[in-house]
């Protein structure tokens, strides 16, 4: 647990390095974009990195980490599914699966939606291509990426079901626990 604390702390500041000697400034966009707009670069970086390359290895490196993560939970129930009788498989750990395999195709598709937006960044930058509206659309993907997974997952999990509870003729019995010396 100290190592990943320490890696939580160190892993910002290994992407963003190069941005300690930077001077950030307001620049007005170009072609396509109208007068008046402006975005907020950075000249002088450290070693003359660019933080989109960074953002990209990022990308690539969480998304091979949530498919190794989910391929090792699908390979567990699938373990545990053959350990079980099928009198004890239910339609509600089969509901669970899916729902675990819609979120994982939910966040795959955000992180290479991402990563191309990144992409395309990287190839037309400082050019007259329309591309140039990606990074615009970006920031509202990633948005949607944060609302999409965890609705995905609340919508389709079993857990989340409102179960019916039927309440006609049941009882309630309070237990009291007593200390026996």
């Amino acid at each position: 647990m100290r190592i990943f604390v320490s890696l939580i702390l160190i892993y910002p500041i290994s992407c963003t390095f190069f941005l300690l000697p930077a001077i950030g400034t307001c620049k007005q966009l170009e072609y396509p974009y109208q007068f008046g707009s402006i975005w907020i670069y950075y000249y002088g970086a450290a070693f003359g990195l660019r933080n989109s390359t960074f953002y990209l290895a990022n990308i690539i490196i969480w998304l091979s980490l949530a498919i190794i993560a989910n391929v090792t939970l699908f390979y567990k129930l699938e373990k545990a599914k053959e350990r079980l009788i099928t009198v004890q498989r239910s339609g509600i750990s089969y509901r669970a699966q899916v729902s675990i395999s819609k979120t994982t195709v939910v966040m795959i598709i955000f992180y290479m939606t991402n990563g191309v937006f990144i992409l395309l960044y990287l190839i037309f930058y400082g050019t007259t291509s329309p591309m140039a509206y990606s990074t615009v659309i970006r920031p509202f993907s990633n948005e949607l990426q944060i609302c999409m997974v965890a609705w995905t997952f609340y919508r389709t999990h079993p857990v989340f079901n409102k179960a019916l509870v039927n309440t006609e003729g049941a009882s309630m019995e309070r237990r009291e626990h007593s200390r026996e010396s």
